[in-house]
């Protein structure tokens, strides 16, 4: 029997050029309150899912009147920044590759539903999902695989021939103890082999800068 073909994405620095848009809001929050965010900081906040983060800058750098209030202020900023979201190197064109070849495709990210709807449709690129899943809509963050596991039951591919991909490590990590096969985007550099090596056991199957390196045959015969 033929397996159905899946894939699997995060969003923000996988697909999306949003990770700059990130890192300004952490600028513009400790604008308003008068924080400061460290390299160690920026360590934790990656793992962080928006609600996560928010309560860490309500709690550590005074933001807001509440961890709601910090929230909202954060949307603002993000979703302004979304809306004009554009696409990293080859992701288009690997995309429409995948769309040519019949592979289902997905989204599973830490960040809000509505930061990735508002993202991927300035990019114009929506229509490639069937499903696009937040780790907020399930209680969730990506130390844990369910997000893509839900995922993967609402394209109704078959595991063993679906592809996770990632730019974070903990986040390969999380997928390969799933038992998912792996591309880490990572852009590159000693700094990212390096971290990825790290890895071990763990580390991604394929690993690539961006995606004007990898054709969908690589992946999927």
């Amino acid at each position: 029997m033929t397996m159905k073909p899946g894939a699997i994405f995060d969003c923000d620095g996988t697909l999306l050029d949003s990770i700059p848009a990130w890192r300004g809001m952490e600028g513009y929050l400790c604008g308003l309150c008068g924080g400061q965010v460290t390299e160690d900081d920026r360590v934790l906040l990656v793992t962080f899912t928006i609600k996560e983060t928010a309560r860490w800058f309500h709690e550590t750098q005074g933001l807001g009147k509440s961890v709601r209030h910090a929230l909202s202020l954060m949307d603002e900023y993000l979703l302004a920044e979304y809306a004009r979201a554009e696409l990293l190197p080859g992701a288009a064109e690997f995309l429409e590759a995948c769309a040519r070849a019949g592979i289902t495709m997905s989204i599973a990210s830490s960040s809000p539903a509505s930061y990735l709807k508002a993202g991927l449709g300035a990019a114009g690129v929506s229509e490639y999902f069937s499903a696009i899943v937040s780790v907020d809509d399930l209680g969730t963050t990506k130390r844990e695989p369910l997000v893509y596991n839900h995922a993967l039951e609402l394209m109704g591919t078959d595991k063993e021939a679906t592809w996770g991909f990632e730019d974070s490590s903990y986040a390969m990590a999380t997928l390969k103890r799933a038992g998912y096969k792996v591309v880490g985007v990572t852009g590159g550099g000693e700094s990212a082999s390096a971290e990825l090596e790290g890895l071990g056991g763990l580390a991604p199957d394929v690993h690539i800068g961006n995606f004007a390196e990898l054709e969908v045959s690589r992946l999927w015969h």
